[in-house]
């Protein structure tokens, strides 16, 4: 992908699916396309999860520390094993992914500079009241 798909990104999302092998195959590749066209501003790799799809599918085996230890070696933050279809564990791995950016970001502010902290963005009434509506209604 082109460097504009990633432009701003403060995390990413790589998923496979666990019914198709190819798919976990691909996953370096696509990990190596993020760190090679973006970064934080501390010029440290984009925080990654890993997402392991399909898993409402009957007699797929998903290996757990297989995917945890490769989580660990190609630094990923963790993995979780989800189903789109169930929509089984994608809000858990979102919120996850979340509050591990609202971390990095409060880890990294550093006194006297302009950094906006995105947890006290969340507390603001007005902030929180606009992101109670519906999209589409």
């Amino acid at each position: 992908m082109t460097r504009v798909y990633y432009k701003y990104a403060i995390a990413a999302v790589i998923v496979f699916d666990v019914s198709r092998p190819a798919t976990f195959d691909a996953v370096l590749k696509w990990m190596n396309d993020v760190n090679s066209k973006v970064m934080l501003a501390n010029e440290q790799p984009v925080p990654m999860l890993l997402l392991a799809n399909k898993t409402d599918i009957q007699g797929i085996y998903v290996d757990a520390d297989m995917l945890t230890d490769f989580c660990k070696k190609h630094r990923f933050i963790t993995w979780f094993p989800t189903s789109a279809k169930d929509n089984l564990n994608i809000e858990k791995a979102m919120q996850f992914l979340v509050q591990y950016i609202l971390d990095l970001s409060t880890d990294s502010k550093h006194p006297g500079t302009d950094n906006i902290n995105l947890t006290d963005l969340a507390a603001d009434p007005e902030v929180g009241e606009k992101s109670q509506k519906k999209c589409c209604s």
